[in-house]
């Protein structure tokens, strides 16, 4: 690793190994070799009221005898935390990841490969913990979006869900706790809103 100053630092990660499974798990299943790959960087800051965490990795693993697989994994995550005082906070996530699978298999004539199919996430949340200034009192709200190529390339039914907010008030007094959510979510395209009170 290596500190940059300021309370930022930097650390990187790079691996190799290697496997050879003797044997079979199972009758029909050949002995396998694999040789895998990872990397990382990773850079975090921390500030008086603000913390910072950004990563991106990669990941290699082939199976090289037999039906020859690759899987490739590539993972970008940000995260952002902001503190506003005693009670409340703003927390910010992204996550990109894209992952690709091949397999060559030269007894059946066999290959597969789709490419890099990507998946991204991104949330925003705010938080109090003394809502209205009333004690035991929590406000939290939190806006989310998705986006999923691999539901696109299934062909199926998207039923994840592409944008979500939800706010919710929480109040407790000893065993009793009472809930008040109120949420709007899309999927296909398709707006829908909850509100419930428990």
């Amino acid at each position: 690793g290596l500190e940059l100053g300021g309370q930022s630092k930097l650390v990187w990660k790079l691996s190799q190994s290697a496997s050879a499974q003797s044997g079979a798990i199972a009758e029909e299943t050949d002995s396998r070799k694999q040789l895998l790959h990872a990397a990382s960087v990773t850079w975090s800051k921390t500030e008086e009221n603000t913390t910072t965490f950004v990563r991106l990795s990669a990941n290699d693993a082939r199976f090289l005898d037999g039906q020859r697989e690759t899987f490739e994994l590539i993972n970008l995550q940000a995260t952002r935390s902001l503190d506003l005082g005693r009670y409340s906070s703003w927390a910010g996530n992204l996550t990109i990841q894209s992952v690709r699978q091949m397999v060559e298999d030269s007894e059946v004539n066999r290959n597969f490969d789709r490419g890099f199919v990507t998946t991204a996430s991104a949330d925003l949340t705010y938080a109090h913990q003394r809502a209205f200034g009333i004690p035991r009192l929590r406000f939290f709200s939190q806006l989310k979006i998705n986006r999923d190529e691999t539901l696109q390339l299934l062909g199926g039914p998207q039923e994840r869900e592409e944008k979500s907010w939800e706010n919710r008030l929480d109040y407790s007094i000893g065993r009793l706790e009472s809930r008040l959510v109120l949420r709007f979510w899309e999927i296909e395209g398709q707006r829908r809103t909850l509100l419930m009170w428990r």
